[in-house]
């Protein structure tokens, strides 16, 4: 008979469906998160884990994974070991900024994913420098992240255009690639990390 999850459980799972890199805002990815709990049944509030920028008025601000991602832990994982064991990839806040002792390669219904996840995340919590699917060079001057997909530049009187990618993760991971594990494409359909606060 497997285990129960501990009492008060805080859960974490990589989202079932993905979207694209020009998901929008931080706002979109922890809505996304929300929903994806919402139909499995979950009880609570979860947020995406995710870096990058967003409009402060006038100006672009940086929000960081670890500040969104509120609580001490332990945060568990709905799938279990071969042998039925909960698992806790998080067993408290300090290793939220490392690594997870498992992979998080389960989803909100405790199904098995494996997939890449946007984070825009660096280990420590941290935005990764140039994490996120925006442009800095566009005539607006800067761009809130998770919005384009393809960055169009001027060089000596040429327009020409390059995909832009964005930091993601493995759900494989059990090392810092499970929150930088190198770039996706912009355009490809990433999964998210969501964690119950």
């Amino acid at each position: 008979m497997p285990d129960p999850l501990p009492a008060n459980a805080k859960l974490v799972f990589t989202s079932s469906l993905g979207l694209s890199g020009t998901f929008g805002s931080r706002a979109a990815a922890n809505t996304h998160c929300a929903n994806a709990a919402a139909a499995a049944g979950l009880p609570g509030t979860f947020v995406a884990w995710l870096s990058g920028t967003e409009r402060c008025g006038t100006t672009n601000c940086a929000y960081a994974a670890k500040d969104t991602v509120t609580g001490a832990g332990p945060w568990f994982l709905l799938c279990r070991d071969a042998e039925g064991h909960v698992r806790s990839p998080f067993p408290n806040r300090a290793s939220l900024l490392v690594a997870p002792t498992t992979p998080l390669d389960c989803d909100e219904r405790g199904r098995k994913v494996s997939s890449g996840v946007w984070t825009g995340t660096s280990v420590g919590g941290t935005p990764a420098p140039f994490a996120q699917c925006s442009s800095y060079s566009v005539s607006s001057g800067n761009t809130p992240s998770w919005t384009e997909s393809i960055e169009v530049f001027t060089v000596n009187g040429m327009t020409t255009s390059s995909r832009l990618t964005a930091t993601s993760g493995s759900t494989a991971a059990i090392d810092e690639n499970w929150t930088n594990s190198g770039g996706a494409r912009c355009t490809d359909t990433l999964r998210f990390y969501c964690f119950q606060l």
